[in-house]
């Protein structure tokens, strides 16, 4: 589903009716609620967690058998010059050392001096690995820019739900903090549970997955042990972070800046 898919699916007032049994909200406040919910079911659906978890796996791998490879090669082949520092001594060195692992991991570092080598076993090899190690580097960058743009980072958690599908509710919960209710508010624990938050997150997740949506009791649980106490925690940072910030600002403004004093 798209993102034209999923705002086409989502209905604006059934989505906000939801918040009205807490307060009201302002124009440009549904309209940012609706816009967070719609990014938040968008970043679920377009699989991308997943897709970046096969794809690193998958070149990790590749480059740990052309690391075994160029090492196997490295042993037999590479001669040293003059005064030049042997970064190890066996097949297993020159592995952990194209792993940057090892006491020598850093000396000499690979890069500068593969890139000039004149044995074409190693220098295949190795342009190979600059190759998938360039996809890693792009896969890694694409990945810290889209959290870049994502308002919250999802706590660790021990839930057994999908990791992608934990971050999609925490998503929802923040929103509501944010513009509903900052302190989350949670019906007590009982067989069907049920209030406007859990009723909220309900209709969201039906948008994204149907009838496969979790239990009640099963969110009730997730946002109650972990998510709502990670933005809570987030919360006594921030306003401890501004008092400092307040108090350093008063105590600036009384320091005597003219070391000759008035007049």
């Amino acid at each position: 589903m798209t993102r034209a898919a999923a705002s086409g699916h989502l209905d604006r007032a059934e989505l906000l009716v939801h918040t009205s049994f807490i307060g009201k909200l302002d124009q440009q406040e549904q309209d940012r609620l609706v816009d967070l919910i719609t990014l938040a079911i968008d970043r679920f659906l377009d699989g991308w967690r997943g897709f970046y978890n096969d794809e690193s796996s998958r070149l990790y791998r590749a480059q740990e058998h052309l690391d075994r490879a160029l090492a196997a090669v490295l042993v037999k082949e590479w001669t040293l010059h003059g005064d030049e520092f042997a970064p190890f001594t066996d097949e297993a060195g020159a592995y952990a050392w194209l792993q940057g692992e090892g006491p020598n991991a850093d000396d000499p570092e690979p890069n500068g001096h593969f890139d000039r080598s004149n044995n074409w076993r190693v220098r295949s090899l190795w342009d190979v690995r600059c190759d998938i190690e360039a996809e890693l580097n792009d896969l890694m960058a694409w990945d810290k820019a889209r959290w870049k743009h994502h308002w919250s980072r999802p706590p660790s958690t021990t839930s057994r739900l999908p990791v992608s599908l934990q971050e999609m509710i925490f998503d929802f919960c923040q929103v509501w903090h944010d513009l509903v209710d900052e302190k989350l508010g949670l019906p007590r624990r009982d067989p069907n549970p049920t209030n406007p938050l859990l009723r909220f997150i309900d209709y969201c997740l039906s948008i994204a997955l149907g009838d496969q949506r979790p239990a009640a009791k099963t969110i009730l649980q997730l946002i109650h042990d972990h998510i709502r106490p990670e933005i809570h925690a987030a919360d006594e940072d921030n306003r401890r972070q501004e008092e400092q910030r307040k108090t350093s600002d008063v105590e600036f403004t009384n320091v005597d800046l003219d070391p000759f004093g008035s007049d």
